[in-house]
């Protein structure tokens, strides 16, 4: 299993759950005032920024609205979530996490055969 940082795990959301090409600035814009290795997404109009799915609930909500069926857990003193999603297929897969909307892209990510690891200096020592 591959450890992953969690702007690495966006990338695969992006990249797994909605679709399109995603790359950075380095290798999209060569520009000196821009943000280096910013990860950015293709359209037909030009780019837009990958929102922070694995931290952000407003944005891994997104990644819920793609499921058929969600259901979401949380732990003793909120330390620990438990996703499950469910495919219009019936394929359902589970993550626990050390937050929502980690357990969310994680379970995502299930759901496409794709498990990884969390760098553990991401989030803290304790996932």
């Amino acid at each position: 299993m591959e450890i992953l940082t969690l702007r690495e795990i966006d990338a695969l959301i992006q990249k797994h759950i909605f679709g399109g090409e995603v790359t950075t600035y380095n290798e999209y814009i060569t520009d000196a005032k821009r943000i280096p290795n910013t990860l950015i997404y293709l359209t037909e109009g030009g780019f837009n920024y990958i929102p922070r799915y694995s931290e952000d609930i407003k944005d891994a909500w997104k990644v819920v609205e793609k499921f058929f069926r969600v259901d979401i857990e949380t732990g003793n003193s909120r330390t620990e979530h438990f996703v499950i999603l469910r495919t219009e297929t019936g394929l359902t897969r589970s993550v626990y996490a050390k937050t929502a909307p980690l357990a969310i892209c994680l379970a995502a990510l299930k759901t496409q055969g794709i498990e990884v690891q969390i760098d553990a200096n991401e989030i803290g020592n304790d996932i």
